[in-house]
């Protein structure tokens, strides 16, 4: 194999490689905002929690309680899924930058892994 045939299939690896980015990014970005809109929602459950009252209806108070509960499952469900994106995010800049030689992805690299962060997503 001729060192231009390599290079154009290497080239193509790191293309294709590219697309999976792209695409974890944006899942990344619509986890995101699905998150935000879940802080609606939970917003809406809190109020309507709060409004009903304990000691008038306990069945639309278990029903409200148990959104509640859902929409909160599902907000630690998105962090985890955007942490495995991000993850992946990670190996591809590795992979992308030891193929070119140098630096040019670093968006996720230069995240902190741990912390307060970590808690958030």
């Amino acid at each position: 194999m001729s060192d231009g045939e390599q290079s154009a299939i290497q080239r193509q690896d790191v293309e294709i490689v590219l697309h999976e980015y792209d695409s974890l990014r944006n899942e990344i970005l619509s986890r995101a905002n699905a998150r935000l809109e879940l802080l609606g929602l939970l917003s809406i459950a809190a109020t309507l929690l709060g409004v009903s009252g304990f000691s008038e209806d306990w069945r639309w108070a278990y029903v409200v309680v148990i959104g509640f509960l859902i929409l909160i499952g599902l907000w630690f469900y998105f962090g985890w899924a955007m942490k495995r994106c991000a993850t992946r995010l990670r190996q591809i800049e590795e992979e992308v930058n030891a193929a070119l030689g140098r630096t040019v992805l670093r968006w996720e690299s230069d995240l902190p892994q741990n912390g307060l962060s970590s808690l958030i997503r």
